[in-house]
């Protein structure tokens, strides 16, 4: 018996901090303790920096958050899509709820020294939740909206580490915790390591789902300045003229949708690689339709592409293609308008009609295509001037101009001018006509206006 008491005294303890080696001597222990407590504050260190990313994505996204493409680069790009809501949150502050659990849930592992069973299960859980949602991002910023935010990037890096140094130090902590409970650990820990495991996947599902119903549409209307049209007037070129450009648009020089002697004339500031801008062309076509003659669509081309828009920053990816495409696209309207609606059509089409359900996917034809098509209807000499013609890429740093006097707080592709107000975003055929309603010269669109013929006129966005 005094043999087996002295075994039993002599039997080190086994300290939860490392995972099945007993500890016998008190610097072991305090070894082992700092150990885990420099992966605990490593793992803080990630959290605290993926934190602060979210918070500024967070306050940039609800700032002035409206669909559409911008030349702001593609964090905008990508929070202004419906993959960058959940529920019309902006994702960017879950990841801010996500983090800020996280860390007073390190803070309580910490002051508890590592003894809180459940603090390791909700640290996996919630490590295994940030890691998958990492993995769903990347996924979407490189196969779907193609393009790649910097700062999501940044995050994405620390929540993939996070779920690393979690997974890692949640199952050593469960380990230890089954061998001081003399636990067998293929029975309980092992069932409650994988069940966090699957419960932080499974919540991928309910952000999917979260970003499948948010609103699809979100736009916004903002006030831009008077727009001077001239009075329709047979016989004579009529003239537009924007805030932000000194030489007046020439009704004619542009594509144009509707006739030049319609009572109202919009601007339409659009680039052929803006999935949106093409999602809702035919909603542009369908609306001058329903007014019967009463409206008339300038199509201005804003490619979204240096060195022909030079508002874009340098800074920004840009679109390639986007000015080649826009050339060809102005070429084969001065040459021959009458052939113009097949060619834009061509390019706003996608090849899949299954991924019109996801309008910011660049389905679009690539230039080599496009040239052949335009030198089809046009000619080959024609389509192959249009690269180098110094005249079109005047037109386009005009457009571009244009586009830069709109408010700062969106700029945003598609956008819709009329009166004195812009509609920018990811609009429907609806609000177009609601807006058409309170910013035409008619009190109702479809009834002639009888004195525009023989009056010049500005546009007022407060006449309804």
């Amino acid at each position: 018996m005094a043999n087996l008491r002295r075994t039993d005294q002599s039997t080190p303890p086994v300290w939860p901090g490392v995972a099945g080696r007993p500890i016998s001597s008190g610097a072991a222990r305090s070894a082992a303790l700092r150990r885990s407590h420099r992966s605990l504050a490593l793992l803080g260190l990630f959290a605290v920096v993926a934190l602060v990313l979210s918070v500024h994505l967070g306050l940039s996204a609800s700032a002035g958050r409206v669909g559409g493409c911008g030349a702001d680069g593609a964090c905008a790009a990508l929070s202004g899509t419906i993959w960058g809501t959940w529920f019309g949150v902006p994702i960017a502050w879950l990841g801010v709820a996500l983090y800020a659990v996280m860390l007073l849930l390190l803070l309580g592992l910490w002051a508890k020294r590592t003894r809180w069973l459940g603090g390791w299960i909700a640290l996996v859980v919630l490590g295994t939740c940030a890691g998958a949602a990492a993995l769903w991002f990347v996924a979407l910023q490189e196969l779907v909206i193609h393009q790649r935010c910097v700062y999501c990037m940044l995050v994405h890096a620390c929540s993939v580490l996070v779920a690393a140094l979690s997974v890692r130090i949640g199952w050593m902590q469960l380990r230890a915790h089954s061998q001081v409970h003399a636990a067998p650990v293929g029975r309980d820990h092992t069932r409650q390591f994988v069940a966090a495991l699957v419960l932080g996947c499974a919540s991928l599902a309910v952000l999917i789902v979260g970003q499948l119903v948010s609103p699809t549409a979100s736009f916004a209307v903002s006030k831009v300045g008077p727009i001077h049209v001239d009075s329709p007037n047979q016989g004579m070129t009529r003239t537009i003229r924007l805030p932000g450009i000194d030489t007046p648009l020439r009704v004619g020089d542009d594509p144009l949708i509707g006739s030049p002697q319609a009572p109202n004339i919009a601007v339409l500031m659009f680039d052929y690689l803006c999935g949106v801008c093409r999602s809702h062309d035919q909603d542009i076509w369908d609306l001058v339709d329903r007014l019967d003659g009463e409206l008339a669509v300038v199509l201005l081309l804003v490619p979204m592409q240096r060195p022909c828009n030079p508002i874009v920053p340098e800074s920004a990816a840009g679109k390639p293609g986007a000015c080649d495409l826009s050339r060809l696209a102005m070429a084969v309207w001065r040459s021959s308008p009458d052939r113009f609606p097949e060619f834009h059509k061509s390019l706003m089409s996608c090849p899949d009609p299954m991924l019109l359900r996801n309008p910011y996917y660049d389905c679009v034809v690539a230039v080599p295509i496009a040239g052949r098509k335009a030198a089809y209807l046009v000619g080959t000499q024609v389509a192959g001037q249009a690269l180098t013609d110094p005249d079109i890429d005047e037109l386009l740093a005009r457009n571009a101009r244009a586009w830069s006097s709109l408010p700062n707080t969106y700029r945003h592709i598609p956008a819709f001018v009329l009166g004195d107000s812009v509609l920018e975003g990811e609009f429907n055929l609806e609000a177009l006509y609601q807006f058409v309603q309170q910013h035409t010269i008619n009190s109702t669109p479809g009834e002639p206006d009888h004195e525009a013929s023989s009056r010049s006129h500005v546009v007022d966005g407060a006449s309804g």
